[in-house]
């Protein structure tokens, strides 16, 4: 009877010979058989390990979903897949499908790094890429509605100011008109006639005051 001699890394062949294992081959020494692991996984220190970006459930699978516990699944989003295991990515962090390594996890939109975590986008600033970005740094009369902002446009020109395209320097509302939030040249408003305003930088119909000698009445001041 011919025997089957192999060590770990290597499988009989019919002269008794040993040969090495194929990559997706597990050979146990002895006569035992080879076992040839899923696909997907490769032979990993005598072990069928799922290649990156796969992993398997192993004894997690759920017995009665008929899933093999052992086919290797492409990563899903937000986690990262090495060595069979399956790892979401921490709090507020965020990858694509197909991650293989804690580096793929970056910071979701409207949040920045903040050493080892990510911390949301504070009210006057706006976080792209990670990093925070001051609306005060560009132009420090604007500011965001709310936080966790992640556009350089959400740094619009703060109540009673204006300005005349997007990124120029916001100008206060004239004397007589009153600028609603994000006003731009178009929407400065003026007050009805026979009324006025106390100064510049007016946000509100409401601060369009009744001159001498007329009252407030529906339509303005008559």
């Amino acid at each position: 009877m011919e025997s089957y001699l192999y060590d770990a890394m290597c499988r009989s062949v019919s002269d008794n010979t040993c040969e090495r294992c194929a990559e997706n081959d597990v050979c146990h020494g002895g006569n035992t058989e080879i076992e040839t692991c899923a696909e997907g996984a490769r032979n990993f220190n005598q072990n069928c390990v799922c290649q990156d970006v796969l992993y398997c459930l192993g004894l997690l699978a759920d017995k009665t979903s008929g899933v093999d516990p052992f086919t290797c699944i492409l990563c899903p989003v937000d986690s990262y897949c090495s060595h069979n295991a399956l790892t979401q990515c921490p709090l507020n962090m965020e990858a694509p499908t197909n991650s293989s390594a804690p580096s793929s996890c970056v910071c979701q939109r409207g949040y920045y790094c903040a050493g080892s975590s990510c911390a949301e986008c504070p009210v006057d600033s706006y976080c792209l890429a990670e990093i925070q970005h001051k609306c005060s740094d560009y132009n420090n009369k604007t500011h965001t509605r709310g936080a966790m902002k992640f556009n350089e446009m959400d740094c619009v020109c703060a109540d009673g100011f204006f300005w005349l395209f997007y990124g120029d320097m916001c100008k206060a509302c004239p004397h007589n008109f009153y600028c609603p939030p994000s006003a731009l040249d178009l929407d400065v408003r003026a007050c009805h006639e026979n009324s006025y305003t106390s100064g510049e930088g007016s946000s509100q119909a409401s601060a369009c005051q009744c001159g001498v000698g007329f009252t407030l009445n529906e339509d303005g001041p008559s």
